[in-house]
């Protein structure tokens, strides 16, 4: 995409005049390793955040002992509704 900043809204809208908006969820980037029971979740930078992932639980339920998946990442909280954390 040739995608270019704006301060505001109003000022995006401005530039291109009429325009489409949809709401984007970005999740996490993530690398997931599981051998046997042993599950560790590492981000794209290589840092082990698997005890901030809850999904890991889920990751040892799967009829596999050895995998890695690679892909992203968004928690969801009980109602099923994503998970967001102030930035």
């Amino acid at each position: 995409m040739l995608a270019q900043t704006a301060e505001d809204v109003s000022e995006a809208l401005q530039r291109l005049g009429e325009a489409s908006l949809e709401y984007k969820l970005d999740g996490a980037r993530v690398q997931v390793h599981r051998s046997r029971d042993d599950v560790a979740v590492f981000t794209r930078s290589l840092n082990d955040v698997t005890a901030s992932v809850p999904e890991v639980e889920a990751v040892r339920a799967l009829p596999a002992n050895e995998l890695i998946l690679d892909g992203e990442v968004l928690s969801l909280d009980a109602a099923g509704r994503p998970l967001f954390r102030a930035g």
